[in-house]
């Protein structure tokens, strides 16, 4: 079973039903719920995470581009973990706080704001990699796997000619790779992509008898 919080028109869900998995999703948007209930009928309901009935448990729960949108980030994960079956799986996708905090320091130093700022995504809150993995591990969470998330979003270039394209897809794929590396030398610590992606387990319940 999986629960996406902040579902959207249900892309995500539709993609999941056809694996196998028993989808549910919650977005307080009454528009992207209508067309996400015609791709994938009633498993998918306008609002938030309060409004989860709360005797259900999920196998799974996702939280893409979500969690950074969110008020009080750590409050509402110690409700999502609430909603997770014993081993459940969490994931979440969400811009990394230190990369943009860091263009944002950069753009004032250059005095380019209208150029650094293309890059800049700041929500409700700027969740770095430390943060995120402090949180979780205060709420019991175990596996903790905090890691550069794929580029997306708009490019530097504009246009749509060949040569355009293909500056894009040089640009996208050094870049890309540039990250990557820095997180495989540095053993995962240095993760500095726009994005970030995590995934981590709840734990399994304490064997009283033993």
């Amino acid at each position: 079973s999986l629960l996406d919080l902040g579902c959207g028109c249900g892309f995500f869900l539709k993609e999941a039903g056809e694996r196998g998995w028993q989808v549910s999703g919650v977005d307080p948007s009454e528009k992207s719920i209508a067309y996400a209930k015609s791709l994938i009928g009633d498993n998918v309901v306008c609002g938030t995470l309060d409004d989860v009935p709360t005797d259900r448990r999920f196998d799974a729960i996702t939280l893409i581009n979500v969690l950074d949108h969110m008020v009080d980030a750590c409050r509402q994960l110690q409700k999502v973990r609430n909603f997770l079956a014993p081993e459940g799986i969490l994931y979440l996708r969400f811009p990394n706080g230190a990369f943009h905090s860091f263009v944002m320091r950069l753009s004032m130093m250059l005095s380019s704001k209208q150029v650094m700022n293309r890059f800049l995504i700041f929500h409700e809150y700027a969740i770095t990699p430390r943060f995120i993995r402090r949180c979780l591990e205060d709420m019991g969470f175990v596996d903790i796997r905090v890691f550069n998330s794929r580029l997306a979003g708009d490019d530097i270039f504009t246009g749509s000619g060949t040569f355009v394209k293909l500056s894009k897809q040089i640009l996208r794929s050094l870049t890309w790779g540039f990250f990557k590396t820095l997180e495989e030398l540095s053993g995962g610590r240095w993760l500095w992509g726009p994005s970030l992606q995590v995934i981590a387990r709840r734990e399994a319940p304490t064997d009283t008898h033993r």
